[in-house]
């Protein structure tokens, strides 16, 4: 009510000052009129005085016309009929009066049309305006769209020639290291060494792809994480076994300042190595020879921080804010010496971020170094480190000592197949190699294998179906399969063990791997000898 009350009060008020400028400019009207006399005699008193109704109609509309055409009529009746007379007594005055309303009503309704043309073309100015605008917007987000077109299209290109430049240099030490070989067969010392730096280039080419497929994973959002309770501290100490090569070439000082005890969190081990590895291959690059790196864990409030600091070449203001982002590094870096192609800390990010934590780096500026940091939720203490890997069962030494175990390689790619047999028949195994697959399942019908190792993508008829035909056979329900292909997303996985495999290698295969692998795999003839034996 009372809101309603000042509303009213304010109409009100309002209305009085409308009318007290009516009256005002009335008077001031009839004022200038009665000076003017002199020189227009009684001629036409009104129609001075419509002026100020043609004034209140363009300022507040009809209405405010129509109140000062009355004031001004009552005004012009006093000047020509004088206070003691009837407003419409004689005939002269009154056809004056008439004539006045006329002409007051005229020039109202035209003056209320101006202002209301007035308010049109206000409104159409306004609605022009906001046109304007809209499309200088659209302009703006155009020009916008073609700089950050341009801007893509010199990351790709830079991306392009970074990537062959980081391809050619373990291309040319393979392929140096390769017409080496044969010149170096008497020579034990040489010939390691030259087969060193073949597998060593292997391993640099294979993370580089790796590197590249995770962040096309990231970007499709096609990347998984499978938690489980983990101690990050092994994580952490498998980490620095895989940065240690080249920790120790540029001979770095590693310190590591680890709890005592086991630090719980819910990760995927595989994963939460890959990002402390990046974290120190990150910051052994860019920190000059002989540097000093620091790796602290710690847990506080819930979470479980890492961070790696170093004394090396630092990050630069302008840079620090978009440091995880994908090819910044291959972007900003000039001389490239310390290679790579800006791809590990956005990989560091994705992660750490899939597994709901957060990751942030510092630097005082150039020269000065770097910490990156991350964050994950601390999990409930399960009470014990990880399980140690138990060593290989009485099986596998009698399989040694008896010749290794029966094999089967299927491959298209024959120099792949090759190769990986005369590995396997190194290791004393017994390989037989196919490069078709229906072959391949017209040989299991006849023969029986310890594990057969099955590439997917073949012709006719892929991994996945020749698994499925294989599993299907009798005699070959408890044969090891193994996937060794160039799909290694998760659903690859995923999709392997459905068809059947026990296993899944990415190409390249990784040896070491694939030989213990191969040492829990049970002796089906040792099997076989053991029933023989018993009969």
């Amino acid at each position: 009510m009372f809101t309603k009350l000042r509303s009213l009060a304010g109409r009100l008020a309002f209305l009085r000052n409308r009318y007290a400028f009516a009256a005002v400019i009335v008077i001031a009207a009839g004022v200038l009129r009665h000076a003017l006399n002199p020189l227009l005699g009684e001629t036409e008193p009104f129609l001075f005085l419509a002026l100020p109704v043609a004034v209140m109609a363009i300022r507040f509309g009809l209405a405010g016309a129509v109140v000062t055409g009355v004031m001004a009529a009552l005004a012009g009746s006093l000047l020509v009929l004088g206070s003691s007379e009837p407003i419409i007594h004689p005939l002269y005055g009154a056809a004056h009066l008439l004539s006045f309303s006329g002409v007051c009503a005229g020039m109202g309704f035209l003056a209320w049309q101006v202002r209301a043309e007035r308010g049109r073309n206000a409104l159409q100015a306004e609605e022009l305006a906001s046109a304007m605008r809209q499309v200088q917007e659209r302009d703006a987000q155009l020009r916008h769209a073609d700089l950050q077109k341009e801007a893509a299209e010199q990351q790709k290109n830079e991306f392009i020639s970074m990537l062959g430049h980081e391809l050619r240099n373990p291309l040319a030490g393979m392929s140096t290291a390769a017409d080496l070989l044969p010149f170096v067969r008497e020579n034990e010392r040489r010939h390691a060494q030259t087969t060193d730096v073949i597998a060593r280039q292997v391993r640099h080419m294979t993370k580089l792809v790796d590197d590249i497929l995770d962040v096309s994973r990231i970007s499709r959002g096609m990347i998984t994480v499978s938690k489980r309770p983990m101690d990050f501290v092994v994580a952490i100490n498998e980490a620095v076994e895989q940065a240690c090569s080249v920790i120790s070439e540029r001979q770095h000082r590693l310190t590591l300042q680890l709890p005592d005890a086991p630090v719980w969190v819910e990760g995927d081990q595989t994963r939460l190595v890959q990002v402390v590895a990046n974290l120190l291959a990150n910051s052994a690059k860019y920190t000059p020879e002989g540097g000093d790196i620091v790796v602290r864990l710690d847990v506080c409030n819930g979470e479980v921080g890492l961070s790696v600091q170093d004394n090396g070449m630092g990050i630069n203001a302008e840079l620090l804010p978009f440091i995880f982002d994908s090819f910044v590094q291959a972007k900003r870096t000039a001389d490239r010496s310390q290679g790579g192609l800006g791809l590990g800390l956005a990989i560091v990010k994705s992660i750490v971020t899939l597994h709901g934590g957060r990751a942030s780096a510092y630097s005082d500026g150039l020269g000065r170094g770097s910490v990156f940091a991350i964050h994950l939720p601390s999990a409930a203490d399960h009470g014990q480190r990880a399980v140690p890997q138990q060593a290989p069962a009485p099986q596998a030494a009698q399989r040694r000592a008896s010749g290794g175990l029966e094999l089967l390689v299927v491959d298209d790619n024959e120099d792949a197949a090759r190769g990986l047999s005369l590995l396997l028949s190194s290791q004393g195994h017994q390989v037989t190699t196919l490069f078709n697959p229906r072959r391949a399942l017209e040989r299991a019908r006849v023969q029986a294998f310890d594990a057969m190792i099955l590439d997917i993508g073949m012709p006719e008829m892929d991994g996945y179906a020749l698994a499925k035909h294989i599993r299907a056979m009798g005699r070959h329900a408890d044969t090891t399969l193994i996937a060794l292909t160039g799909y290694g997303t998760e659903d690859d996985i995923r999709q392997a063990r459905e068809a059947g495999f026990d296993h899944h290698f990415t190409k390249p295969v990784d040896a070491a791997r694939l030989a213990m692998t191969l040492q829990q795999i049970p002796a089906m003839r040792s099997g076989h000898a053991a029933k023989a034996a018993a009969a």
